[in-house]
């Protein structure tokens, strides 16, 4: 008998769904999403020789995760490379992962490892506007679909693919977030650029309708600053440090005085010095 067990703690035998634990589902999972996970949860169990694990998103109820516990995998029909069975796979059971061939661009392919497995690795986009954090990696072993992970989200359909802030607008409001908040001035800004933007894929928060977004970074030496601001109505979605453990080392010289903190003579990313105090309080 076909069994389907999951992390979500649900298990499908056959064509009927048990629940085996505590679901992660809450009331912001939409009932559409909950009708085609436990369609397509069907199908895939009757197609796989396996157990079935799979988790869903608390923000969305799409499945996030789904692995064949006994690694037999789920039966992919159509032949080719790697990359191309897991598009096959999205047109049959994409919709219960919030992804279709239509919405995917693959970013890298990697093949037999020393299990035998083969790693395509999926971005979400719409009109080729990436989604941020919006990623999806498939796992095969030749014709099968062993394991599946996947964020996403549901409703690329109801965002704007025109913004009504340009890209120079959209740069200086980040650099007036960066002045206000951070108190920087000097940071390199890379050039605004457009992103799909749900913050539920950053913090798994209750889901929210997508926005079109700038994003860019600002690069200081000692923080690389991503930021999303709203490119319909400019204001501010998420900013936080993707350097947070960078190290700003300053190096004084009090020239054996109680002078503190003393001559700066040495700091962050500049060249070694010709005194071994020096460098050895730098390290």
């Amino acid at each position: 008998m076909k069994k389907l067990r999951s992390f979500t703690a649900r298990t499908v035998v056959g064509a009927a769904i048990i629940l085996t634990g505590a679901s992660v589902s809450n009331a912001a999972v939409r009932p559409e999403a909950d009708r085609v996970v436990a369609s397509s949860l069907q199908v895939m169990a009757a197609e796989s020789d396996g157990a079935l694990e799979f988790a869903k998103s608390r923000s969305t109820g799409l499945i996030r995760w789904l692995s064949d516990a006994k690694g037999a995998g789920i039966l992919v029909k159509g032949g080719g490379q790697p990359a191309d069975r897991s598009l096959v796979f999205l047109d049959a059971y994409g919709a219960a992962f919030g992804l279709a061939r239509e919405t995917v661009e693959i970013r890298r392919v990697s093949t037999d490892d020393d299990a035998g497995f083969q790693h395509v690795r999926l971005q979400q986009v719409v009109d080729d506007i990436p989604v941020a954090g919006g990623e999806a990696t498939i796992h095969l072993r030749n014709d099968k679909v062993v394991s599946v992970l996947a964020r996403t989200v549901p409703d690329l359909a109801e965002v704007p693919r025109s913004p009504s802030i340009d890209a120079e607008t959209a740069a200086a409001t980040m650099r007036g977030v960066l002045a206000k908040h951070l108190g920087i001035a000097d940071a390199e800004l890379s050039a605004p650029r457009l992103e799909i933007f749900n913050r539920s894929l950053f913090d798994g928060g209750p889901f929210k309708q997508s926005r079109l977004a700038w994003f860019a970074e600002a690069a200081t030496f000692d923080r690389l600053e991503y930021i999303w601001i709203d490119a319909v109505d400019g204001s501010l979605l998420l900013n936080f440090n993707q350097q947070p453990n960078a190290r700003n080392r300053l190096i004084h010289d009090a020239g054996n005085t109680n002078a503190i903190p003393g001559t700066l003579v040495r700091s962050e990313c500049e060249g070694v010095t010709l005194d071994a105090d020096t460098e050895n309080a730098y390290l």
